[in-house]
């Protein structure tokens, strides 16, 4: 599970999950800087912690914890493995090529199969519409679906509705689907939730969050089998932000203020709490669970001022990069981190590849005059 290429905050979720395997090591890395500009120098210590080198059984972690992008003398490498779009075209991950009829905007996208699931902003921007899109050309419109997100295999989605009155509020209930790339369909009605968005799909489950008012600042997460007559809700201490790719985790938020929130991640069998910080928001997972992918405790809702990678053991941070504007991020693989950023002068989208161990990044879709997305 983005996405959308315009700045329609209200109707872009602000979480992503999911990944595609690519394996080796990146080629044409610039070298990694610290904030002042001085040359990286390895990092030494005990394994996971700030500034050392990662786990016994993981990649060695070298250059400084901080990295400040060198966007003009970044190098260009493959473009990326996992879904994501180039002005109208849908590329990556297992399908062809897939181009979105039309000129709305494309809030998030995902795909499943030969298929291309893609939310459209409608009219005013008020409401919205999924396109289903097929190699062979046909499709089909689901009406008011606000979020979407597919599994890692891209062997299934799951949509949900938000339906909205003419002055743009949020009206309650909303209708979850899932749908597999054979094109089977179920679906639940959620008759007293407000403002439903998907999290994650995982296993045989989908993880979905509501509100039991309009505008809360707050939310539930629910669990809900394909097939199955209802959802149920999964007890936390707090808002659920990500799910971890194997089902395991779940990151929430804790003690939201004005100006900043606090983040914990917790077992999501048990509901243990592993660790807090307060420095940042975590927004998802790698494939194998082990390191948090997240951004500042207070951002504006557009794009972020940084993103960080933080060990999911003890909540230390591994790497965060600066300068640029990061309006999304995901994992690529269980050591690479895709960040779809402007560059704050002239705001051209591209893609950025980085590598948790080293810090360094390279071109994935280069600075340029289109819009560009990353699938959900």
């Amino acid at each position: 599970m983005a996405r959308g290429n315009t700045r329609l905050v209200v109707l872009v979720s602000a979480v992503a999950v999911a990944a595609v395997a690519v394996g080796g090591v990146v080629a044409n890395r610039q070298a990694p800087r610290s904030d002042d500009g001085a040359a990286a120098s390895p990092l030494s210590g005990r394994s996971g912690s700030v500034g050392t080198a990662g786990p016994p059984d993981g990649p060695e972690y070298t250059g400084p914890v901080k990295v400040r992008l060198p966007l003009k003398t970044l190098k260009r490498g493959r473009e990326p493995q996992v879904p994501h779009s180039v002005g109208r075209a849908v590329r990556g991950g297992a399908g062809g090529e897939i181009g979105v009829p039309g000129t709305a905007p494309v809030l998030e996208f995902s795909r499943t199969g030969d298929a291309v699931f893609a939310i459209l902003s409608e009219g005013d921007g008020a409401s919205t519409v999924l396109l289903k899109l097929k190699a062979d050309g046909s499709q089909e419109r689901v009406r008011d679906v606000i979020s979407v997100r597919g599994t890692e295999d891209e062997s299934a989605v799951a949509y949900a509705t938000q339906p909205r009155a003419q002055d743009g509020t949020n009206r309650r209930g909303s209708v979850v689907f899932a749908e597999t790339a054979d094109g089977t369909v179920r679906q639940l009605k959620v008759p007293n939730q407000y403002d439903v968005r998907m999290l994650a799909y995982v296993g045989d489950a989908v993880y979905f969050r509501g509100s039991a008012a309009p505008d809360a600042g707050s939310w539930k997460l629910w669990r809900w089998v394909p097939g199955e007559s209802r959802a149920r809700q999964v007890p936390t201490h707090g808002s659920a932000t990500a799910i971890s790719p194997d089902g395991k985790l779940v990151a929430l938020r804790t003690a939201a203020g004005d100006h900043r929130a606090c983040s914990t991640v917790n077992e999501l069998a048990t509901g243990r709490s592993l660790w807090r910080t307060c420095d940042h928001e975590i927004r998802s997972f790698t494939p194998d669970g082990r390191i948090a992918i997240a951004g500042p405790a207070y951002a504006d809702g557009w794009a972020a001022s940084s993103v960080s990678a933080l060990d999911v053991a003890d909540g230390n941070l591994l790497r965060q990069w600066t300068g640029a504007a990061f309006v999304a991020s995901r994992a690529e693989d269980d050591q690479h981190v895709l960040l779809l950023i402007d560059d704050k002068e002239s705001m051209p989208r591209g893609v950025l590849r980085c590598a948790v161990p080293t810090g360094t990044c390279e071109l994935a879709v280069p600075l340029g005059g289109f819009r560009v997305g990353l699938g959900t």
